[in-house]
C-alpha cells in the first residue's frame, strides 16, 4: 500500500520518530508505522499535545518527528504547534488522513476541507490522492522526498502531506519484502545549512572593523556547535556579550558578568548615550528581554548587524543595518580572521561588580525562610540544575524571570522555550518531546494557567522513558498582567485578565502518578527540588506564590521585570 511506502521512505531518510493519535481514517498510516521494525512510535490522545511533542523533539534534535492523525478537527488541532514550528524554523512533518474526493461537499461525516489547512505556516503542502492503479507507484515516495527537502531546507519548518484513503483499509501485515522495494531511497537530505554569502559577510566584517564600542547579542542558539562558535568569536573580538537565556552561553564565564554589566549600562533609567555601543552583532534568534528590544528601537543609533542562522531573517526592531542568513558556525568562522587584528571593544570591561551587585540583591529576597517569589525561584533554580538535565521554560513570566535572575553558572546549557509565537499552549507536551529528543531528564518551569492549558498532555508521561519534573508557579492567575498597564484598570483587571482561580494540583499529580509536593518558602523549594532530582521519577512541585508579595520583591529588585 502507498501508506507503507510513505512510512518506509521516511525511515530510510532517517526520520523514524512517529507521534500517533488514534483515529479510523488514519488506519493505513498507523498500521504502517506500528508494524515497521525501525519505527519509534509514541501515542498521544490529544492532537494539539501530539504536535507540541513534535516541537519539543525538534528543539532537541533538529530533526523532524512525524505526526499521524485522522481527518477533521484532529488535523485542525495541529495548527498552534505548526505556527510555532514555522516561526522558529523547526522541522516537522504532519501526515493527516482525509476522506477521498467523492466524500467532500456532500455532507459526509468527519469531513472538511483540509487542502492548505495550515496556510502559509507550512513550507510545503502536498495532497496525496487515494491509491489508484492509474498513478505511478513512485507517487507516495516522491511526495515524501519533496516534503523532506522542504522541511530540512535552508529555512527548516513544518510540512503537510494530506493523505486521502478509501475504505476498506488493508489490515493484513505487508510482506517484509515490500520494505526493500526502494534500495536507492537512502539519499541524504539537507540539514538546514546554507552556503555563506561572502559579499554580505564582507560588509559585516567591515562594520565590525570600524567599531570602537562593539557588543554581541547572543539570541537563541540551537546547537552546542552554534554556542561554541559564538563564544569563540566573542573572545576573539574582545567584545562583551549579552547572553539570552536560550543562547546556552548564559552560564559561561565571563558572559554572565558581561550580561549583568550590559543590563546596567543599557537599561538603567537615563543611560548615557555616549557610553552605549556603536555596533551590535546579533547572532541567533531573538531575545526574551523586552527592555533590550525597546532599547534597540528607541535609543540605539549605531550599526545593527544580524546573523540569524537558519531561522527566518526577521527584525522586529526595524533597525538592522544588514541581515545575513546562514550556518552560524560557518559565519562565525569566516569572521575570525579579520577579528585577530582588531582592538578589543571599549564598551564594557570587568562586569564582576554588576554581577555581584545583582547577586547581593537576590540573596536578600532568596533567604531560605522567606516566602517564594519569582526572582528567588530563578535564583535558586540556577544553583541546583546542571547539564545532566534539559530545561523547558513556559511563556508569560517563567522565561522572563529566569532570563533575568538565573545568575549562576550551574544552569543547563540546553534551555528552550516556545518563543516562535510565544503561546502558553502545549508546554507540557513540548517538555515530553524535548526529553525524548535529548535522551535525558528535563525540568519544566511553567505557570499555573499554562499547566491547566495543557493538562491532557500529562497522559504522554506514561510512556516517557526519562523523568520530567514540572515546577508550577501557582500565583492563582495570570501573574504577568500585574506588570502591564492594564493592571490600573481595576474595574476589569481581575476577572478578565488575571482570571483568578482557587485550584491546587495535588489531585492532578495523584491522577497521573506524579511525585508531588507543595511549598511556600525558598528553603522548602530547594529541598523539594533536590529530592525530585534525586528521586528519578516524574514529579510535580507546586510553588505557592502570593502575588502581592511577589510584586513587592520585584520593586525591591529595582523595578520592572525584563
Amino acid at each position: 500500500m502507498w501508506s507503507d511506502t510513505v512510512i518506509d521512505t521516511l525511515i530510510r531518510q532517517g526520520v523514524s520518530y512517529f507521534i500517533i493519535s488514534p483515529g479510523s481514517r488514519s488506519t493505513p498510516l498507523t498500521l504502517a508505522a506500528a508494524r515497521h521494525p525501525d519505527a519509534t512510535t509514541v501515542i498521544a490522545y490529544d492532537e494539539r499535545g501530539a504536535a507540541y511533542h513534535a516541537v519539543g523533539y525538534a528543539r532537541a534534535t533538529a530533526r523532524p518527528a512525524v505526526l499521524i492523525c485522522t481527518s477533521g478537527t484532529a488535523a485542525a488541532n495541529y495548527l498552534p504547534a505548526v505556527t510555532e514550528a514555522s516561526n522558529d524554523a523547526l522541522p516537522l512533518i504532519a501526515l493527516t488522513a482525509d476522506r477521498p474526493p467523492e466524500q467532500h461537499n456532500v455532507g459526509a461525516n468527519q469531513t472538511m476541507d483540509q487542502q492548505n489547512l495550515y496556510g502559509g505556516f507550512v513550507r510545503t503542502f502536498i495532497n496525496l490522492p487515494p491509491q489508484d492503479p492509474s498513478r505511478p507507484d513512485s507517487t507516495p515516495r516522491d511526495a515524501v522526498l519533496t516534503a523532506l527537502d522542504s522541511s530540512l531546507g535552508p529555512v527548516p519548518g513544518p510540512v503537510h502531506i494530506n493523505c486521502m484513503f478509501r475504505e476498506p483499509f488493508e489490515l493484513t501485515a505487508p510482506d517484509a519484502s515490500d520494505n526493500a522495494q526502494h534500495p536507492t531511497a537512502n539519499a541524504q537530505h539537507p540539514t538546514g545549512k546554507q552556503e555563506c554569502p561572502l559579499p554580505d559577510l564582507a560588509a559585516v566584517a567591515s562594520a565590525i572593523a570600524q567599531a570602537e564600542r562593539g557588543m554581541i547579542v547572543a539570541g537563541a542558539l540551537a546547537t552546542p556547535a552554534e554556542q561554541d562558535a559564538v563564544a569563540v568569536l566573542a573572545e576573539a573580538l574582545g567584545w562583551p556579550l549579552w547572553a539570552d537565556i536560550r543562547s546556552g552561553l548564559h552560564n559561561r564565564a565571563p558572559f554572565t558578568a558581561q550580561t549583568a554589566a550590559l543590563r546596567d549600562l543599557l537599561l538603567s533609567p537615563g543611560p548615557d548615550a555616549v557610553r552605549g555601543p556603536d555596533c551590535i552583532l546579533h547572532v541567533g534568534g531573538n531575545v526574551v528581554s523586552k527592555p533590550l528590544l525597546d532599547y534597540f528601537t528607541t535609543t540605539y543609533s549605531g550599526s545593527y548587524l544580524k546573523l540569524p542562522g537558519t531561522t527566518q531573517p526577521v527584525d522586529p526592531t526595524g533597525r538592522c543595518s544588514l541581515v545575513v542568513a546562514g550556518d552560524v558556525p560557518t559565519l562565525c568562522s569566516e569572521l575570525m580572521a579579520p577579528a585577530a587584528s582588531l582592538t578589543p571593544s571599549a564598551l564594557v570591561g570587568d562586569g564582576t561588580h554588576a554581577l555581584q551587585a545583582l547577586q547581593a540583591r537576590l540573596e536578600v529576597v532568596a533567604q531560605p525562610d522567606a516566602a517564594l517569589s519569582e526572582p528567588a525561584i530563578g535564583y535558586w533554580l540556577a544553583q541546583h540544575l546542571s547539564d545532566a538535565v534539559g530545561l523547558v521554560l513556559g511563556n508569560s513570566m517563567p522565561v522572563r524571570f529566569v532570563d533575568r535572575f538565573a545568575v549562576h553558572q550551574q544552569l543547563p546549557a540546553r534551555v528552550v522555550a516556545n518563543r516562535g509565537v510565544s503561546g502558553i499552549d502545549g508546554t507540557i507536551a513540548t517538555a515530553v518531546g524535548y526529553a525524548a529528543g535529548l535522551g535525558r531528564p528535563v525540568v519544566c518551569l511553567l505557570g499555573d494557567l499554562t499547566l491547566m492549558h495543557d493538562m491532557s498532555s500529562l497522559t504522554q508521561l506514561s510512556d516517557a522513558p526519562h523523568p520530567i519534573i514540572f515546577i508550577v508557579v501557582n500565583n492563582r492567575g495570570g501573574g504577568i498582567f500585574h506588570h502591564l498597564p492594564v493592571a490600573e484598570a481595576t474595574d476589569v483587571f481581575e476577572p478578565f485578565f488575571t482570571t483568578p482561580h482557587a485550584y491546587t494540583f495535588e489531585a492532578l499529580a495523584r491522577q497521573f502518578a506524579l511525585a508531588y509536593r507543595i511549598v511556600e518558602t525558598n528553603g522548602a523549594f530547594v529541598e523539594a527540588l533536590q529530592a525530585a532530582i534525586a528521586g528519578g521519577e516524574h514529579a510535580l512541585l507546586e510553588l505557592s506564590v502570593d502575588q502581592a508579595a511577589n510584586m513587592a520583591v520585584y520593586h525591591a529588585m529595582a523595578g520592572r521585570h525584563e
